[in-house]
Formats: structure tokens, C-alpha cells, sequence
């Protein structure tokens, strides 16, 4: 499922909810429960900004120092 950013009309509380595709209801603001929320758009990061692709064979990205 996909995680999506929201930010409540309302409230203004931001929040992010896991969502199906085929999800039909109305997303709700965990603070103040209304319905009026904007999806916001995705951020997305790649490897190459972080030069994550230059670590050590063998060792996760955060374990390189």
C-alpha cells in the first residue's frame, strides 16, 4: 500500500496514511477528524544525489561512515 502525505484544510495538521488504491472513503484528520484534506505531492529521493552508490560491497548505506 502506499503512503501518502496530507495536510488537513481545517486544522492544517500535516499526516501521512497508508492507502490502497481501491480506497473510496474520504481520508480523515487524525486531530480533528474532518474530511477536508489535501493530498500533497510525493517526494522522492534517489541514490545518486546521496552518493549511496559508492558504498562498500557488503555494508547497508547507513552503516558507511
Amino acid at each position: 500500500m502506499p503512503l501518502y502525505d496530507y495536510v488537513c484544510k481545517s486544522c492544517k495538521k500535516k499526516f501521512e496514511e497508508l492507502r490502497r488504491f481501491s480506497d473510496t472513503k474520504p481520508v480523515t484528520c487524525p486531530k480533528c477528524g474532518s474530511t477536508d484534506c489535501e493530498k500533497k505531492p510525493a517526494t522522492f529521493i534517489t541514490t545518486d544525489n546521496l552518493g549511496l552508490s559508492k558504498t562498500p560491497r557488503g555494508k547497508a548505506p547507513w552503516e558507511y561512515t
